[in-house]
């Protein structure tokens, strides 16, 4: 049968009956340390061929998605499936940063209704750390006076093709 109308926004296509656990490696790091989501769905379903929820991030952060991993086994005559999803997040700037929650969203043939599963939101405190001072030093630095040192390219040829490399070089 076809799946009714009304679908929630974040329906993926998931037929069954599921749980879902959300964790957070840590909730504070340093500016540009990484830290680990992970997703772990579990139930009675098609759960195997579903993609990973899509994150809603702040604007300045990156993730990077790892490898899901699928785990099975036979409870009282149903398959039960885990899927397991992990992100790797970097924030982009220091400061106090509230992720939102991850939302997965399922039919549920019993009840003929959809279920829309919601993880926890998590404030996460990102602190200058050692990339921050860089960047800050490296913005304060004053580039225009005598101690500035221009990059000097040298042609390379050493038998592994040609290339280019640079040098520091003080000013004549």
């Amino acid at each position: 049968l076809p799946l009714p109308e009304g679908a929630p926004d974040v329906f993926d296509g998931a037929v069954g009956q599921f749980d879902m656990q959300v964790m957070l490696g840590q909730t504070a790091v340093g500016l540009g340390e990484p830290l680990m989501l992970t997703l772990t769905l579990s139930g009675v379903g098609n759960i195997e061929q579903l993609p990973a929820p899509s994150l809603n991030l702040p604007d300045s952060w990156r993730a990077f998605a790892q490898p899901s991993q699928i785990r099975g086994g036979d409870a009282f005559g149903l398959l039960l499936v885990e899927k397991v999803f992990g992100w790797l997040l970097v924030p982009g700037e220091a400061g106090t940063h509230v992720l939102p929650p991850v939302e997965f969203a399922y039919f549920e043939p019993d009840s003929a209704e959809y279920r829309v599963l919601s993880g926890p939101s998590f404030t996460v405190e990102v602190s200058p750390g050692a990339e921050g001072e860089r960047q800050a030093q490296f913005a304060a630095a004053d580039t225009t006076g005598p101690e500035a040192l221009p990059l000097k390219p040298v042609s390379l040829n050493n038998g592994t093709g040609p290339g280019w490399w640079f040098w520091l070089s003080p000013m004549s």
